[in-house]
């Protein structure tokens, strides 16, 4: 009996033996086609589990960083973009023509190349490249002009066309005869948009960054001439009231005037960057 349960047992062991294999093999491709199975999953945006989680997560992190990568190569393209945008700088008045003159004798064009300075080494700091109508207290009028103020004013334009400016920001101060009157404004050619939007940009740094008291707001105009000439996008920066005695003082104080240009570099960059 003990003989014939051992054959048995044998018999059996030999059965598994040569059955065995095949099962182990079907297993394996059926493994096979799951996992090709799941790599297409993968490949198709699928959530894979298991190992293809850290796969996932992977793949994510790698997209993180390419999404950072291109982020930084747009940021440095913007930088790089900005050596190509040319800013004209335009000092009001100057020479013969003082400007707006306070109650007590400062004059506006004096101010005004001060600001504008500041504001030609802020831009430059942002990357972009800067010019100036004038860099001295001088009149910029043709020596043989029949009108010294309008071949003045013609010249500002005329110079932003020669340079093929990108920007003209024209700096001035403001006066009126109520002595309460203050605060910076900006003014921009009726029918821009792009003047307007930076317009308001600008504006809205001044009040921010300089004076949140101030309530004034951009304006439109249509007949400033630097406004209804100029061959791009323009603007003129009223940056306060001379005939406000608190806020002469101001705009004659150097840290002041930085402020004001650092503000407005502040603004241009911004719209800058949203315009491309």
């Amino acid at each position: 009996m003990k003989t014939q349960h051992k054959h048995f047992l044998l018999i059996l062991a030999i059965i598994a033996s040569v059955s065995l294999p095949p099962v182990i093999c079907y297993q394996r491709y059926v493994k096979s086609l799951g996992t090709h199975s799941s790599s297409t999953s993968v490949k198709n945006g699928s959530t894979p589990t298991g190992k293809g989680n850290k796969t996932s997560e992977s793949h994510g992190n790698e997209a993180d960083k390419t999404h950072i990568s291109e982020g930084d190569t747009s940021q440095t393209d913007k930088q790089d973009n900005c050596n190509d945008f040319l800013i004209l700088i335009d000092p009001g008045h100057g020479g013969f023509d003082p400007g707006k003159v306070s109650p007590d004798g400062i004059e506006e064009k004096k101010i005004n190349l001060e600001i504008s300075l500041k504001l030609q080494d802020a831009l430059a700091t942002k990357g972009f490249s800067v010019s100036l109508t004038r860099d001295s207290d001088r009149s910029l009028n043709s020596l043989d002009a029949g009108s010294k103020k309008s071949s003045d004013l013609h010249y500002r334009t005329n110079r932003a066309a020669e340079l093929n400016a990108d920007l003209y920001i024209s700096i001035h101060q403001n006066s009126y005869s109520a002595e309460y009157v203050h605060g910076a404004q900006v003014f921009y050619y009726s029918t821009s948009s792009a003047g307007k939007c930076l317009a308001e940009t600008i504006q809205q740094y001044l009040i921010s960054d300089v004076d949140p008291g101030n309530t004034r707001m951009p304006k439109g105009n249509s007949e400033y001439m630097v406004l209804v000439e100029s061959p791009c996008t323009a603007v003129i920066v009223e940056c306060g009231f001379l005939s406000n005695s608190q806020e002469c003082l101001k705009l004659c104080d150097p840290e002041y005037q930085t402020r004001l240009a650092s503000a407005i570099a502040k603004a241009v960059k911004a719209w800058y960057d949203s315009q491309t």
